[in-house]
């Protein structure tokens, strides 16, 4: 795992764990360890435990009573749903987000999709991947209610772990940062119908990366 950054604490070692799920260090069902993790981190065991649940209000991991947190399994089927689900917030966003969208905040959505582009070319799939969800949560930070949020962060939650454990290599040869221009010209334009469309548009590529994930085996258990 990386080294802990300077933030708030839990925030940090939330951010470590994050990247190792993601980058395949923990598998799906895999229990996470809070003394091993307290070693590894050479932290104390409380900011260990405020970021687990952290990343279970992202939808990552699950926190099981007297048993401990596991990574997520989420399979194909339960992908989709949560990407319709995921579908249908980001577009009822639209009117408010065209309406108070500043040009600072769209100067910001430039700089993560120019990020994501130079993550594509490095090969760098989970930083893709980060960066990807990153933008589209500060559209739901803009516009959105609070339920909004909370309920968009934990199935893009799941999604991410999905994407994450999936066919990289199919996911790879897709130009995400490339399917947000659109979206951004769309908010510069205050339009809200042409971002709504965009947006569908943009879901529906990831719903085809959904697909083209493979399922889980029967001896996984779904």
């Amino acid at each position: 795992m990386r080294k802990v950054e300077h933030k708030l604490l839990f925030e940090s070692v939330a951010d470590t764990l994050r990247q190792a799920i993601l980058n395949g260090d923990f598998q799906p069902g895999e229990r996470l360890n809070e003394v091993s993790i307290s070693r590894t981190l050479n932290l104390s065991r409380g900011p260990i435990r405020e970021a687990l649940r952290q990343l279970a209000q992202e939808g990552m991991i699950t926190l099981i009573p007297q048993r401990g947190a596991r990574v997520v399994e989420v399979d194909q089927r339960e992908a989709l749903a949560a990407l319709a689900i995921r579908e249908l917030l980001e577009t009822m966003a639209a009117e408010d987000l065209c309406e108070v969208i500043t040009p600072k905040q769209i100067g910001h959505l430039r700089d993560l999709t120019e990020r994501m582009r130079r993550a594509e070319q490095d090969r760098e799939f989970v930083d893709m991947v980060s960066l990807d969800f990153q933008f589209h949560r500060d559209l739901m930070d803009i516009a959105s209610t609070d339920t909004a949020r909370r309920t968009w962060t934990i199935l893009s939650g799941k999604l991410m772990l999905f994407q994450s454990i999936g066919d990289r290599t199919f996911a790879a040869s897709l130009s995400v940062s490339d399917s947000h221009w659109p979206i951004i010209d769309a908010l510069e334009r205050h339009d809200a119908k042409r971002f709504r469309t965009t947006m569908l548009g943009h879901i529906e590529e990831n719903r085809s990366s959904v697909l083209g994930f493979p399922e889980p085996s029967a001896d996984d258990g779904h």
